[in-house]
């Protein structure tokens, strides 16, 4: 949802088209509710409930909250930023009356958190698109939210066991993870093969 909405307001602000299905404005405006939702889904994320369903309802609730605000007034900032920090206040009254304390990977919280603070002016500075009109302000705005919520998204995984650009365009193995040799790879497939021939006679 995010990503169609996000492509197709950038594809029509960058060649000034007026119509594709919705208008540019209306593009924008789901824009902006995929990616309020986002940031509310990434703090379900970090609430660390351990539960699918409950994941998944926090989830719909900030999209929910997100569609009516945008709905509301979608060019206001206070509409964009309520169900954000909304989710925030949730986040901290779950930490304060929940015993079990979230356990984070401090270096990929350290990383995504120093990457989306870079952004932030970024983003203000994007709101008067007069003065960027050359859109750099908001495009750097999406690279800092790409490359931090990369890490952001690690935040719960195990020190050691972290994915990193290199790895993630396949030069590099992630950690943990050994390759056989082929000929051990082959000398595996053959001793499984026999084990089965065994048990099916």
């Amino acid at each position: 949802f995010t990503f169609l909405a996000s492509f197709m307001y950038h594809l029509m602000d960058s060649f000034d088209l007026s119509e594709i299905f919705f208008t540019m404005k209306e593009w924008h405006r789901l824009d902006n509710v995929g990616s309020i939702t986002c940031f509310c889904i990434l703090l379900v994320y970090f609430m660390d409930l351990q539960s699918e369903y409950d994941d998944l309802k926090l989830g719909l609730l900030g999209f929910t909250i997100a569609l009516f605000a945008q709905q509301k007034s979608p060019w206001d900032i206070h509409y964009t930023t309520y169900p954000i920090l909304f989710f925030v206040f949730l986040y901290f009254v779950i930490l304060v009356f929940r015993k079990r304390k979230p356990r984070y990977n401090g270096k990929m919280l350290l990383y995504g958190g120093l990457i989306y603070a870079l952004g932030i002016p970024c983003f203000f500075l994007a709101l008067n698109e007069y003065k960027d009109y050359l859109r750099m302000y908001h495009g750097l705005w999406h690279m800092a939210i790409g490359f931090g919520s990369f890490y952001l998204w690690q935040a719960k995984i195990p020190r050691g066991q972290e994915v990193t650009f290199k790895q993630l365009f396949g030069f590099g193995n992630p950690r943990g993870h050994v390759n056989l040799p082929q000929d051990d790879e082959n000398k595996m497939d053959y001793e499984l093969s026999t084990q089965s021939d065994c048990v099916s006679h």
